[in-house]
């Protein structure tokens, strides 16, 4: 490795597997830790091959830690010039391409030694991921699953293969993974070291591609070629896209690009490099399908029938990851007669949320279902897709948004059955409330004692958690109970991190956990011990032979406790060891402590009942006005 390489906290971190948390714990702890060589107070950088030994002593380096050091290495020969060059370079090196010289000796070993555990294109495809990782803020790249998605929607692929804004190479490698022998890819970017990865990404497998560097609208370098097959995700709401320049082009043969919408010149440069019956699959914005600038446009497109399918993608399926991005599929007409219709997909299915919520094999099983089966031809399944005549499309707004003529799909599933279990839940609900009667007695003249003076006494233990826990959704250490999870009534959700030390006190039946802050009185009884207390939370761990702790408990929740708080915008912050309860024998305090336990449990099911309720309700209103339901005959009807 470099001897002048020099590293981040963050980038420790990485080489490691663990959390920058770790890597401060360890500077503080350990007093062999390299001392930094560089940067500032608050973000020193340290010298590589030092870290890396003491990585390597500790046992601390992680699988990973072979890429991130050639990561590493690659980023410091980089120096001012673009990363993605250097790493091109050592594409070329692992492919045994000669060309480019910017490795040096030990970089060049550091990559075969990585190679000879990972596979020579496997270790240049992590690094590649790396560099995605890396530039995620700068780079829109087409993830692979998508990619995959694209070539089906293509296939069966053969010939000539053209991405006219390929960027890092992954629809063209994915063209060649996928496709026949004899199939010839051709790709052109406008950053020259974006085009260089590409080139060395596809080394490894195409034996004829061709990348060449150039903006593809202004300056098309392959102005005479002719493909079987397109694929491209184009640069979005990019205005300075040549509209004064190229007015007069031969390439807006359905009608000239409004200024705004840079999106239908990419769509018409694809169509125009098709040969007669060749595809072209796009990646759209969704608001292509309905600008109304673009109107013209896309009914030229349905007219002359080279749009065949508009499919909708839930969002985070590919950058920017908060927009339901859209799949074009055209072809280019082989005679000059219309197509039928268009094919409208919504791989959702009408399911709110994101991809993580549905998962890229149930999104590609809807869409290549929809495809294959229908063929852009007929047949439909509700809510999810649809052949729409092209005539009921050319309207005045020409809008192809799918989630317009889908329309969505009553789930009915179980109904019934949740109609039941409502009605039983419900009919709990009674049984759980505990009946009081009327004291005659001035609550003034109880005799009271404090938490605190009870913890004074050894009745119970108080203990705070004020140190925050680092914790994790994907940790794999013990379960934490945090003050979400007490204020809404959830178990625990969350973990410890991997890549810290278990710490805290762990929770036992019995125990009571109340916010330091929340926005009203809130104390939980812990049934299933096992979960770490939480920051920011009190536990009151009563003695059994002293105190009722559900008695504790239902007094710890009173709006009274409110007397012991202060407000803090809109929340309070509670001193629990403030708080007063009776002094009552132990029987007296099991007698209140059950009715608190009953009030706890029908708040509960009342929850469930409050949530299984709405999901009925909207699946009953849904039925009835999507008419797959209608409402039962009144009794004499």
């Amino acid at each position: 490795m470099a001897e002048d390489t020099a590293v981040t906290a963050a980038d420790i971190a990485r080489l490691a597997g663990v959390g920058r948390a770790a890597v401060s714990n360890w500077r503080r702890r350990f007093g062999d830790f390299p001392p930094p060589v560089g940067g500032t107070d608050t973000s020193p950088t340290f010298k590589l091959a030092d870290i890396y030994e003491w990585l390597r002593v500790q046992g601390k380096l992680a699988a990973v830690s072979s890429r991130e050091l050639v990561w590493q290495q690659l980023e410091a020969l980089a120096g001012g010039y673009p990363v993605a060059g250097v790493l091109a370079a050592a594409g070329d090196h692992l492919a045994n391409k000669s060309g480019r010289s910017q490795l040096d000796a030990a970089t060049r070993h550091a990559l075969d030694d990585f190679a000879a555990s990972e596979g020579r294109e496997e270790a240049f495809e992590q690094l590649c991921d790396r560099f995605v990782d890396a530039s995620s803020r700068q780079l829109a790249v087409t993830p692979p699953e998508l990619a995959r998605l694209m070539v089906a929607l293509a296939w069966p692929l053969c010939g000539v293969v053209l991405d006219p804004a390929c960027g890092t190479g992954t629809l063209l490698r994915e063209a060649v993974i996928a496709g026949q022998s004899d199939v010839r890819v051709h790709g052109q970017e406008a950053d020259p070291a974006l085009a260089e990865l590409t080139a060395a990404r596809l080394a490894f497998r195409a034996t004829e591609a061709k990348i060449r560097t150039g903006d593809s609208l202004r300056q098309d370098t392959f102005a005479d070629l002719i493909a079987d097959t397109v694929f491209c995700n184009p640069p979005f709401n990019y205005r300075n896209w040549g509209f004064e320049d190229l007015s007069y082009d031969p390439r807006w043969a359905y009608g000239m690009p409004p200024k705004g919408e840079s999106e239908l010149a990419w769509v018409q440069h694809c169509l125009a490099h098709l040969r007669p019956g060749g595809s072209a699959v796009l990646l759209m914005p969704p608001a292509v399908a309905s600008r109304r600038s673009g109107r013209p446009i896309r009914a030229e497109l349905l007219r002359r029938g080279a749009l065949r399918a508009v499919i909708a993608l839930p969002a985070g399926a590919a950058p920017p990851l908060g927009v339901p991005l859209h799949l074009w599929v055209l072809r280019r007409p082989a005679e000059p007669v219309g197509y039928a219709g268009l094919l409208l997909v919504d791989s959702t299915g009408g399911e709110p949320g994101r991809l993580d919520d549905l998962g890229w094999p149930m999104v590609t099983k809807r869409v290549l279902t929809a495809w294959r089966d229908v063929d852009g031809v007929s047949g439909s399944e509700p809510g999810l897709h649809k052949v729409i005549p092209a005539i009921d499309l050319l309207d005045d707004e020409v809008d192809l948004t799918p989630s317009r003529h889908l329309r969505p799909v009553a789930n009915l599933s179980g109904l019934s059955e949740s109609r039941q279990s409502l009605s039983a839940l419900l009919g709990q609900l009674p049984n759980l409330l505990p009946e009081a009667v009327p004291v005659d007695l001035d609550p003034d003249q109880r005799a009271m004692i404090s938490i605190a003076a009870l913890a004074r006494s050894g009745a119970l233990a108080l203990h705070q958690q004020i140190v925050a826990l680092k914790t994790s959704d994907d940790g794999t250490g013990p379960l934490v109970l945090t003050t979400r999870d007490v204020v809404t009534g959830r178990g625990p959700s969350t973990r410890l991190a991997e890549d810290l030390e278990p710490a805290g006190t762990v929770l036992r039946v019995g125990d009571i956990v109340v916010p330091m802050i929340a926005p009203h009185p809130v104390a939980v009884a812990i049934t299933e011990g096992g979960a770490l207390l939480g920051s920011q939370l009190f536990l009151v761990r009563a003695d059994p032979d002293h105190l009722d702790p559900w008695f504790l408990a239902g007094f710890l929740r009173s709006r009274d406790v409110l007397r012991y708080s202060t407000s803090v915008s809109g929340t309070h912050r509670f001193d629990v060891r403030k708080v007063e309860v009776p002094r009552l024998p132990l029987a007296e305090q099991r007698r209140y402590g059950d009715a608190f336990r009953r009030l706890a449990q029908f708040e509960s099911r009342l929850g469930r009942a409050a949530a299984l309720g709405r999901d009925f309700t909207q699946s009953m209103t849904d039925g009835l006005v999507l008419g797959v339901l209608s409402p039962a005959p009144s009794p004499g009807e």
